[in-house]
């Protein structure tokens, strides 16, 4: 069962898609305004798509459907490499009414997919409001008639839009990110695995077939589990340095690395000459989130990363220490971390598994 809560001002709806960029004077730009046309679009009956709506006495409302999808086979798709080149994160071809998409595998989305109203307007979604008297301002469900995604066919199937239009431009240009289809974990965890071959740029995914290793030596493994009800995160608890560090894993994050202040202190501590290393000022971006953040960032030659070694990794943290440390995980694992190589998301047997090769950033 899917379930989505609404609380008076705030979806309980969480994307962590983001870019980093070179601070300064960036060529990146974030924009985020009111929903073009809320006011004409076609709203639905939650009964007519058997969608449950409950509100409890301290005036969460609850959102709860079953959906069934279709695919019975392995699904391997290739990246969509022009569309990568703007948004840096593993694209595929999907179609949504027959019009293709870019969709992006984003562990880091939580709890069901997500569209804007870019689709909502060309395709006449109907659309169901979570604030109806501030429609153009309104997050709310809308109804995909057909979304395939290789074989993977959804039918009817209800979509979360933000509260707002987001749009990144770079030097002027839009980035296509408005277009972009957002998967979440939940769907992702229904298959017994999903590959991101960042060698062959291919992404794979089955429900019918467990992934098999033609040599285990040749893969590391890193145990996961997967946290939280209504949000969901994979959450890998991995030693830096001998630090133990929970990290947020998130498909979706164009990073490599990056670390809360207490973890980068110890980590200073540990390691004295990486207070030395050469800082430098970033921009991330996050569209669906908290937007634009300034950060710093540090090269490191190597670093301790469980029972391996990555080497020439990029490490961002923020600025300005929190006085409030994220009890959940105190780092985030971006896509970038993974490029020359193959990851795997085994959720058969939840464990992560990375293939070492030559060029990967892990040592062999």
């Amino acid at each position: 069962m899917h379930k989505i809560r609404w609380f008076t001002q705030t979806v309980l709806l969480v994307l962590t898609l983001t870019f980093p960029f070179l601070g300064g004077c960036s060529p990146v730009k974030l924009s985020r305004t009111p929903h073009k046309n809320a006011e004409h679009w076609t709203t639905f009956d939650p009964n007519d798509y058997d969608i449950h709506v409950e509100t409890d006495n301290k005036g969460v409302t609850s959102y709860h459907w079953n959906r069934d999808y279709r695919c019975n086979d392995t699904v391997v798709l290739p990246y969509w490499e022009w569309k990568q080149i703007f948004l840096g994160v593993p694209i595929v071809k999907g179609q949504l009414n027959g019009t293709d998409y870019p969709v992006i595998f984003d562990t880091g989305c939580s709890p069901i997919i997500l569209i804007s109203d870019v689709h909502i307007n060309k395709h006449q979604l109907p659309v169901l409001f979570f604030s109806p008297n501030d429609k153009p301002n309104s997050p709310g469900l809308a109804i995909v008639e057909n979304l395939t995604i290789g074989s993977l066919r959804l039918e009817n199937y209800p979509c979360c839009f933000s509260n707002y239009s987001a749009d990144i431009r770079f030097l002027g240009l839009p980035a296509g990110l408005t277009e972009a289809i957002i998967m979440p974990l939940e769907i992702m965890s229904a298959f017994r695995y999903v590959q991101y071959d960042q060698i062959n740029q291919e992404l794979s995914f089955s429900n019918t077939q467990s992934f098999m290793m033609k040599d285990s030596s040749e893969w590391m493994t890193f145990p996961f589990e997967i946290t939280g009800e209504d949000i969901q995160r994979i959450i890998l608890t991995i030693p830096i340095e001998g630090i133990s560090t929970r990290l947020f894993l998130d498909t979706g994050g164009a990073s490599q690395l990056e670390l809360d202040n207490d973890i980068i202190e110890q980590l200073f501590e540990k390691r004295p000459e990486l207070c030395q290393t050469r800082k430098g000022k970033t921009k991330t971006i996050t569209p669906y989130g908290s937007g634009e953040k300034a950060s710093l960032k540090m090269a490191v030659k190597n670093l301790q990363f469980g029972d391996t070694v990555v080497k020439k990794l990029t490490i961002l943290y923020d600025k300005i220490p929190s006085d409030k440390q994220n009890p959940i995980f105190q780092g985030t694992i971006g896509i970038d971390l993974f490029r020359n190589t193959i990851m795997v998301l085994d959720f058969e047997n939840k464990v992560m598994r990375v293939k070492k090769t030559k060029k990967c950033l892990f040592e062999s």
